[in-house]
This record gives C-alpha cells, structure tokens and sequence, in this order.
C-alpha cells in the first residue's frame, strides 16, 4: 500500500497575490487577497492610480480632481448663470421697470425724484450694482431711500471721502465708467443735473450727458437721469428730449 503523504497550511498567511500582505492582513483591511497591492496602501493595483508608490495615495488625486471640478463650477456659476438670474428676476417685474432696457439712458421729468429713486432702489434690490450720484449728503439720501449696498457719490467740493467736485465733470464721468466696467448689470442714477449743469453750464452738462450715454451703452448698464422740468429752459429741454428717451411723470 503506498504512503500518503498530507501538508497542511494555513490559509491566512499565505500571499495568494504575491504582493507582501498576507492572505489574512487582506481580509483584515477588506483588500481583495487574490488582487496585488505592490505599494500597500490599501488599493489593489488594478484600482490605484500609482500601483508602486505609497507616497501618491488615490484619496490626494481624488480630491485634486474634486477641487478642481467646484472651481470649475464655480467659474460657470459666477461668469454664466449668475448673470442671467438678475434678468430672470427683472422679466418677473411690473412693466413700469421692464421699461427700463440695458444699454439705454432715461431722462426721467418729474417735480421730485420719485419715481426715479423708485426704479433705482427696485433694481438694486433685485441684484443690481447700484450708483446713486447726487448733491443730496449721503447719511441724508440713506435716511429717505432704501439704497441697499448702492454706492453713492456725493457731488460736494468738499474734500471727501466718497465726494466728486461737480466741476469735474472728467473725473466723475471716469468714476462711472470705472464702476460700469467693473460691475456687471448695473443701473446709475444722476440726481443732480440742474445743479451740473448751473456750475458748468449746459452745453458741457449736455455732452457729459453724452459721452455717460456711450459709457452705458458699450456695457450694458442702465443710466437714469432725474430732471426738474420746470428748471430747464425749453431750447434745453427739448434738446435733451432729442438726445435720451424721456419718461414724463405728472405732478
């Protein structure tokens, strides 16, 4: 009768893949004894994106690319979709601000300026960058309207923060070019321009007028102008109806 022979092993330290873990350190971390895991950090080589460098674990790549996605993310959001929910918000408005279309000037007639702060606060509220320009001393405009985080330039000749002297007509158009530029979407109020045009004059009021016109034409901002009729002469006014599109409110 021949002799038989038996060997008996124990299953757990074997190194069934041959990659320095035994069988049982495998089970243990919930590796896969049958898969290679040369670098032992964890991730059999089929699955690890660097099979024989422990220093480069998945978890740093994965989170690279995760970082990457949300700046990415975040880039479409701010250059793309955020735009569009200000002009969602503004197809929901009542007619009386839908009026109001980017690119354009409006000469607003009224005895006060009522509904000319009226439109301007209802567009900063929907997300609007705001720039309110007015003689009127700020702490003053805040206490009358609900301007939100508008900026607001003070046309003084005081030497202020904030202040513009309304003899520098070049230095204030700059300021709102700057801002135009800088914010998109944004709606500019000139309360004020009897008061321009008195230190200036009004053929240099009128083409400031002008050249502000261009500046919100060429980045889709809204200029609204607030205008005392009765302060003009009619030879003005009618220039001034010629030039911008004119809303009348009766008194």
């Amino acid at each position: 009768v021949a002799e038989v022979t038996t060997h008996s092993t124990n299953p757990l330290t074997r190194d069934s893949d041959g990659d320095g873990l035994s069988d049982g350190e495998e089970i243990e971390l919930g590796i896969n004894p049958l898969s290679a895991d040369s670098d032992s950090d964890g991730w059999g080589d089929s699955m690890d994106i660097w099979p024989l460098d422990a220093s480069m674990p998945n978890s740093i790549i994965v989170v690279g690319v995760a970082l990457l996605l949300v700046s990415l993310g975040i880039v479409i959001w701010w250059k793309w979709i955020r735009p569009r929910f200000k002009e969602w918000e503004e197809i929901k408005l009542p007619s009386e601000y839908r009026m109001f279309e980017p690119n354009k000037s409006y000469l607003i007639e009224e005895p006060k300026p009522t509904r000319a702060f009226k439109v301007f606060t209802k567009f900063v509220e929907i997300g609007f960058s705001g720039l309110c320009i007015s003689q009127i001393y700020p702490n003053e405009l805040k206490s009358r309207y609900k301007l939100g985080n508008a900026t607001i330039l003070w046309l003084t000749e005081q030497e202020v923060e904030g202040g513009v002297s309304p003899l520098d007509l070049e230095m204030l158009q700059h300021n709102i070019a700057e801002f135009v530029e800088e914010h998109k979407n944004s709606v500019i109020l000139l309360d004020g321009f009897e008061y321009l045009m008195t230190r200036n004059g009004f053929n240099s009021a009128f083409a400031f007028l002008q050249n502000v016109g261009d500046i919100i034409s060429i980045n889709r901002a809204k200029f609204i102008i607030s205008v005392r009729f009765d302060a003009l002469e009619p030879r003005h006014l009618a220039l001034l109806e010629r030039s911008i599109e004119v809303i009348k409110v009766k008194s």
